[in-house]
């Protein structure tokens, strides 16, 4: 059996919400580890399915998403802003 398989089928045997819940800390600790912030500073306020990260003004975040792509195989979203009031 392969590792992936492995995973996968741990996976299908935990609740859907420790399932996300892992999945999400697994997120947080990778963007900790690029050396990027998260929006989020508030424990209570960070979300299982959304992971808001501020790339600082010297870094192009176009570049962030391409080389998350072509690393990870990762898809990122952008196109929020900092709100303006």
């Amino acid at each position: 059996m392969s590792a992936l398989h492995l995973c996968q089928g741990v996976l299908r045997m935990q609740t859907p919400p420790t399932h996300c819940r892992r999945l999400a800390e697994g997120t947080r600790r990778a963007v900790a580890g690029w050396g990027l912030e998260l929006l989020c500073k508030e424990k209570r306020w960070k979300s299982d399915s959304l992971t808001v990260v501020e790339v600082p003004s010297s870094v192009n975040a176009d570049d962030v998403v391409i080389n998350a792509y072509s690393r990870y195989n990762l898809s990122l979203g952008v196109g929020l802003a900092k709100v303006r009031v």
